[in-house]
């Protein structure tokens, strides 16, 4: 997978779903290495922004938390984009 520098400011404002594993302790904590643990899920977020001199992506899950990833180090999918209907004009 590529790394943050090759999505840049492209997935900015995407939505998308970072895999999240357990530690020794069977805590949940921290976004999944790529080629690393089996995850224990998937948590939803949107890419917020993007740092270019640090080549990574802020990412702010729906549940308020966020962080910072070089998504070229854990594993992460990109959501479709929701396309919005356009408003009918049946008057």
């Amino acid at each position: 997978m590529a790394s943050s520098a090759a999505y840049g400011l492209d997935i900015v404002g995407r939505a998308v779903e970072v895999l999240w594993e357990k530690d020794a302790g069977g805590n949940q904590t921290r976004a999944s290495p790529r080629g690393g643990h089996q995850g224990v899920g998937w948590y939803r977020g949107v890419v917020s922004r993007f740092d270019e001199n640090g080549c990574k992506h802020l990412i702010e899950y729906d549940d308020g938390d966020r962080d910072w990833y070089d998504l070229g180090k854990i594993q992460f999918r990109l959501l479709e984009p929701v396309l919005e209907e356009e408003p009918s004009n049946d008057e």
